[in-house]
């Protein structure tokens, strides 16, 4: 067989600075049957090991009267905090409120941009959710989700909560 053959040879080295060096071969040349002939080209790739981007977030839902409630009438805060434990910055990082079936009689906003995340540091976006004066009773659900623009940066979770009419005196 007289044909080109050609095959990468990749061998991993580790460092003790969390750095692998990638040692590659590129194997060239044509092969004869019965016979091989062999010229070797070296190169040198180092790479960083560690999650390029490592987005981790908590939230923190507080409603004025403190009943557990969204009262017609309150205004809530959801407090998103957004740390990266990777070694990249996270560009162009987006929280988005996602709910399962629109609620009714609630006003939000449904994404807040975050900007740029660098590595061992956190974010914060506030929402605020406000039951309009005509709040009926209901059980609200949204899908937080943290976004850039090549899509999910982390598992999205949810929050749960419940509505009620404002209360006669």
């Amino acid at each position: 067989m007289n044909r080109l053959m050609r095959c990468l040879i990749v061998v991993a080295l580790a460092f003790p600075a969390g750095i692998a060096a990638l040692q590659a071969q590129v194997v060239s040349d044509r092969s004869r049957a019965g016979s091989l002939t062999l010229d070797l080209t070296d190169s040198t790739i180092a790479t960083v090991v560690g999650k390029p981007v490592a987005i981790n977030f908590e939230y923190e839902f507080s409603e004025p009267s403190g009943n557990n409630y969204l009262d017609a009438g309150e205004t809530a805060r959801l407090r998103v905090q957004i740390a990266n434990g990777g070694r990249l910055t996270a560009r162009g990082v987006f929280v988005r409120l996602m709910p399962l079936s629109p609620p009714q009689g609630i006003t939000y906003s449904d994404s807040i941009v975050v900007g740029d995340v660098p590595p061992g540091e956190t974010r914060f976006a506030i929402f605020y959710i406000a039951g309009d004066a005509e709040l009926t009773p209901q059980i609200v659900t949204f899908g937080v989700e943290i976004h850039n623009g090549e899509g999910s940066l982390a598992d999205p979770k949810l929050l749960t909560f419940l509505t009620r009419p404002r209360m006669a005196k």
